[in-house]
């Protein structure tokens, strides 16, 4: 898991590819990633490292 992906192709667009019946939630800009990593730096202080 990590707030970003590494492919070249927007979020959004890879969604909209193949997934194209599930419905999105909220805005997907660029590259975000599919999972929301804030409660696990909230609770337990974890960053991804993007080394």
């Amino acid at each position: 898991m990590a707030p970003e992906t590494i492919v070249n192709t927007p979020t959004a667009q890879l969604l909209a590819t193949h997934f194209p019946d599930v419905p999105v939630r909220g805005e997907l800009p660029g590259h975000t990633g599919l999972f929301d990593c804030a409660k696990a730096e909230r609770l337990l202080g974890w960053r991804h490292d993007e080394t």
